[in-house]
């Protein structure tokens, strides 16, 4: 799988053929966002993930931000697992919040050789939230790019966010978190802006075997018999 930095997609040609993407944050691949990387996969396009490099919540409050569901590198291993073939990574920054939907939809188009677009029917992007998912549709239509909205998907009659499994985490409910990813929860130690569970004691999977650990004061104490410079990801079982 390629990774395409935004700022060297309009450098030279870097996709041979006409593509299909989709576009979020996708914090946590969960099963909404699973559910747009499968329209785009097998349709005969190369099937691209167009993202963010760091969650733009940290650009505009960077105060209140909780922390990252799945790490930079623990996403582009899930779009991989899900068949897409390059990955498109946005450097959030005050440039870039400046850039209207419309042309933001145009430069993916004209440089990225989009063909078709799958996006949530509640997405909008550009400067001030400008453009939404209805409009996106109304320009490809006119620039000839297949467009489809889908509906989220719901748990329990509410739909499936990022919000939702990143409060049900900080409350130590991973029952919540991998009914609504399909998976349990694991904790990239290598990312800066991890999101943790309460202070507590929990039984995880870590270095091949079941541990118990502590958190306190937002501090992942391990057990005493463990190396730490052996534990990369935790992967939390329950709270205990």
């Amino acid at each position: 799988m390629r990774v395409i930095n935004w700022q060297d997609l309009s450098n030279g040609q870097p996709f041979p053929r006409p593509t299909a993407m989709t576009i979020g944050v996708f914090d946590g691949v969960h099963r909404g966002h699973q559910t747009l990387i499968t329209r785009i996969v097998g349709q005969g396009l190369e099937p691209v993930v167009v993202t963010f490099r760091q969650n733009p919540r940290l650009f505009f409050d960077s105060a209140n931000y909780m922390g990252d569901i799945s790490s930079l590198a623990q996403k582009l291993s899930l779009f991989e697992s899900l068949g897409v073939a390059s990955v498109i990574l946005i450097d959030f920054s005050s440039d870039f919040s400046r850039l209207r939907g419309r042309d933001f939809i145009d430069f993916l188009t004209r440089y990225g050789k989009m063909a078709y677009l799958v996006i949530g029917a509640q997405f909008r992007c550009g400067h001030g939230l400008d453009t939404d998912a209805a409009l996106i549709r109304q320009v490809n239509e006119r620039n000839g790019v297949a467009t489809e909205l889908v509906e989220p998907v719901l748990d329990g009659g509410e739909p499936v966010s990022s919000s939702r499994i990143r409060a049900a985490i900080r409350a130590g409910d991973f029952g919540v978190a991998e009914a609504a990813t399909g998976r349990v929860f694991t904790l990239d130690l290598g990312s800066t802006r991890r999101l943790l569970p309460p202070d507590g004691t929990y039984r995880v999977a870590l270095a091949g075997r079941e541990a118990e650990i502590n958190i306190y004061n937002g501090t992942i104490m391990l057990p005493a018999s463990l190396d730490a410079a052996c534990v990369t990801h935790i992967t939390f079982l329950r709270k205990i």
